[in-house]
């Protein structure tokens, strides 16, 4: 037997149905959502410590247990989107999932981004704001800062400020990203385009929302990188992006409210 270095292709997570899904880039990860009365199911204690125990679900556990001796087959119904009936669940999807083969995820991993690959819009002329480049500079070469957030009114010059550090230093990384950031979709559909970018012949056919997920998996695997999110709306569109240890990240917005405390903004 030889030992392989492929990465599995998904993990599988269940989660109550009406809590937020956990916000996990990677591994690949597929969210199954259930009643919340299903996780008291079949659950026995075992005592692991003085005062502590490990709660496990025994093998015979299933979702006739939930129903009660009254309810029979008859009764068993499923109602509202994504919802599930059965005597016993195996493996339920009830939410949009993406699941990309073994070959991709490896790919994600070993495909090598072209010198200089940026999809910058052409740099308009931009005159002063050098102390304000000086800070987009020094705040992101902090060890412990990854992000920063130009806010202001709109007309102010958020984008044109980001726009002209990235032409600046675009050199400095090895993919310069400027992504339409106004919504999750546009988010998503420039997320799509990189990966067009980077593997053109399997992206070429293949849906938006599997070639973001591929995206999101080159940029954990890749480092050096800086992504440039113009006019955000809503700061948690930015969650999975933010800090990341891996590239750097500018958001601009004209929200000025609702941004984590751990991230430097620049009022304009």
């Amino acid at each position: 037997m030889s030992l392989i270095d492929d990465i599995p292709a998904a993990v599988h997570i269940a989660v109550p149905r009406g809590t937020r899904r956990p916000t996990i880039s990677y591994p690949p990860t597929v969210v199954a959502q259930y009643a919340a009365k299903t996780f008291d199911l079949g659950i026995e204690r075992f005592e692991a410590a003085p005062g502590e125990t490990i709660p496990m679900y025994n093998a015979a556990r299933s979702s006739r247990e939930s129903a009660g001796p009254a309810v029979t087959e008859s009764t068993f119904q499923a109602i509202g989107a994504g919802s599930v009936a059965a005597h016993h669940i195996g493996t339920a999807v009830t939410g949009p999932v993406n699941v990309l083969t073994a070959e991709l995820l490896n790919s994600a991993r070993d495909v090598q981004a072209p010198t200089g690959l940026t999809n910058l819009p052409p740099l308009p002329l931009c005159f002063g704001r050098t102390s304000e480049l000086h800070w987009l500079r020094g705040t992101l070469g902090q060890p412990t800062a990854g992000t920063a957030v130009v806010q202001g009114l709109g007309g102010v010059g958020k984008s044109t400020l980001a726009l002209a550090y990235a032409h600046r230093h675009r050199h400095d990384y090895t993919v310069t990203w400027w992504f339409a950031a106004a919504s999750p979709d546009h988010i998503e559909q420039s997320l799509a385009d990189l990966a067009l970018r980077l593997i053109p012949v399997w992206a070429g056919s293949a849906s938006t929302e599997e070639r973001a997920a591929w995206a999101m998996l080159w940029l954990q695997w890749h480092p050096g990188w800086l992504l440039v999110f113009d006019n955000v709306e809503d700061p948690h569109d930015l969650q999975p992006y933010v800090s990341a240890p891996n590239g750097h990240v500018i958001a601009t917005s004209r929200r000025s409210a609702g941004w984590p405390t751990s991230i430097a903004t620049l009022a304009l």
